[in-house]
């Protein structure tokens, strides 16, 4: 069913922002790539008003309880002096129906020894090519974030067989200002 409906997240957890990127005097461009690993709660009090079919079905086992949730998100920052920045951004997550600790380990394990290889990868190209470097980090980290994010997709703890855990993208703009 395609059927859509709005609902809160509640969510409590950890982030990590990695952002390398460029300065021009007043002017910054910083593409970011961001991890988040936190607890996740559904919470949306017009569920039953929905009509009843499989994916309601599944929605509602997520509801009214905590699960444990990632999430990946890419986005550009670009900063307009020291205090005003506009950023843009998507962010994939998924919301995992049980949390199982080996398999989920693994994984995570697994993303993050690519991350290195990619890092150490980066770190030869800005030494070579330092304007090269931000791009290439980019183009790289989010690419390997994206392609673990699509094989959880289907099973949570790939490349070990699971459920296939909720999920939802979202785009995300705003302005920050520092002081």
């Amino acid at each position: 069913s395609d059927q859509e409906f709005t609902c809160d997240l509640i969510r409590l957890g950890i982030a990590d922002k990695e952002s390398f990127g460029y300065s021009f005097n007043k002017l910054s461009i910083l593409p970011y790539q961001l991890f988040n690993m936190q607890i996740t709660k559904l919470d949306n009090p017009e569920w039953e008003k929905l009509t009843d079919s499989v994916d309601i079905k599944t929605i509602r086992y997520y509801g009214d309880k905590f699960r444990f949730s990632y999430s990946m998100g890419l986005g550009l920052e670009i900063g307009l002096g020291e205090m005003i920045f506009i950023n843009g951004g998507f962010e994939s997550a998924m919301i995992y129906p049980r949390f199982m600790v080996w398999k989920c380990g693994c994984s995570l394990i697994l993303e993050s020894a690519s991350n290195g290889l990619a890092d150490a990868f980066v770190r030869e190209v800005t030494e070579s090519s330092p304007a090269a470097g931000p791009i290439v980090n980019m183009l790289l980290k989010n690419s390997i974030s994206y392609i673990f994010y699509h094989f959880r997709k289907d099973d949570m703890n790939w490349p070990f067989e699971s459920q296939a855990p909720l999920t939802y993208e979202m785009f995300k703009a705003g302005i920050s200002f520092r002081f």
